[in-house]
């Protein structure tokens, strides 16, 4: 086994991983009774991916104390674990990655093993990458102890064509007040699927605050804020054209007045700029998620999906899928030439931002240059 492979590497993985197992919460995996060993496996391909890996469990046999068991990796490890992924192009197996295992550190503290976890994993190029079209499938074989049983997945297709049309990387974000309604205006985000069949956009807003140190200006906090707006399911995705999320501009001053610190030395906040995020999942992780997510019954009786077939009579679940992203920042601004500056928000926005009813008393300035003469310029 190898831990050579850095926490950056492992950050999306988790964030799948963590997702995929929180929302099948509710699929209950019971401790073998029957000598009949359960699979556990979890997947989430991504084209622009590098590093892809796969989680490969088991649920341990019933018997003693299932709390303390679960403090024990090799309850939850097989013995011999021999996998790999296979490309197919129209049909015909094109390439075979073999997976690797590899430990990891940053595993938190719960009911099950920590800090340390086993995960496989393969590898690509940028320049050999993984393909999403119409044409290449993915599959997932893996052998189990030896040929005691095997796990197959169904071919996939990998999500791809995702695209942010609006806002470009020059046109400003408006939510500021509308003179003629007085209500704040409302940003729209327009985005391509792609072939994903559920999509869920953010913005990521970042501003900093700074305290005096002999009185120079000094940067004690960096702030984000995470803000979703939008969870598309795969009825609501047209076959062609643009998606919209919208984001309020009300909204958006409260969220930023709701994450500022408390702490007295701040003297002064800038906002920094603006992440858009689009996320997108692949038809099996689609129905994985909204098949596996908790009951709203009162039976809560629900069914369950995997994408994996398993041999032997013992039994599988999980996952093998894919998801992608697309993601656009938008810096405070951004000097273009001349006289000119490209800024995430209009002037009348960040003039709402420094001197508006919702956030005017808790000291934002722009130091966007072509502010020089206003008065919520920064000093």
């Amino acid at each position: 086994m190898k831990n050579m492979l850095s926490k950056s590497n492992f950050f999306f993985l988790f964030l799948s991983t963590i997702t995929l197992i929180l929302s099948s919460c509710s699929e209950e995996i019971l401790p073998s009774q029957d000598g009949k060993k359960t699979a556990i496996v979890f997947a989430t391909l991504d084209v622009k991916d590098t590093v892809h890996f796969v989680k490969i469990t088991k649920a341990f046999y019933g018997g003693g104390n299932q709390v303390e068991l679960a403090k024990i990796p090799d309850s939850s490890y097989f013995n011999q674990v021999n996998a790999v992924v296979k490309e197919y192009s129209n049909g015909a197996l094109a390439r075979t990655f073999i997976l690797k295992d590899t430990i990891i550190t940053n595993k938190e503290e719960g009911a099950f093993y920590a800090p340390e976890q086993k995960l496989y994993y393969f590898e690509t190029t940028a320049s050999n990458p993984l393909i999403g079209n119409e044409t290449t499938k993915y599959q997932f074989e893996a052998d189990i102890n030896d040929g005691e049983f095997k796990v197959t997945s169904e071919r996939i297709e990998l999500v791809h064509d995702m695209v942010i049309n609006t806002p470009s990387t020059t046109s400003e974000i408006k939510f500021e007040k509308d003179n003629n309604t007085n209500a704040y205006k409302t940003a729209s985000f327009a985005f391509n699927a792609g072939n994903s069949k559920k999509v869920e956009a953010k913005l990521y807003i970042d501003f900093e605050e700074y305290n005096s140190v002999n009185n120079v200006d000094n940067l004690k906090y960096s702030k984000t804020i995470e803000w979703k707006i939008g969870d598309i399911e795969s009825d609501d995705i047209p076959a062609t054209g643009s998606i919209t999320a919208s984001a309020e501009g009300e909204t958006f001053f409260n969220l930023i007045k709701e994450n500022v610190s408390s702490d007295s030395d701040i003297i002064k906040r800038k906002f920094k700029g603006m992440r858009i995020l689009i996320n997108g999942a692949s038809t099996e992780l689609q129905k994985y998620l909204l098949l596996n997510k908790p009951s709203s019954s009162l039976s809560q009786s629900k069914t369950s999906f995997t994408n994996l077939t398993v041999s032997n009579g013992h039994r599988v679940v999980g996952i093998f899928a894919s998801r992608s992203y697309e993601d656009r920042y938008r810096q405070a601004w951004v000097y273009a030439g001349g006289s000119s500056y490209y800024a995430c928000l209009n002037t009348n926005s960040m003039q709402e931002l420094c001197t508006g009813a919702i956030t005017g008393g808790l000291a934002f300035c722009s130091d966007n240059p072509t502010h020089n003469t206003k008065n919520f310029f920064c000093n």
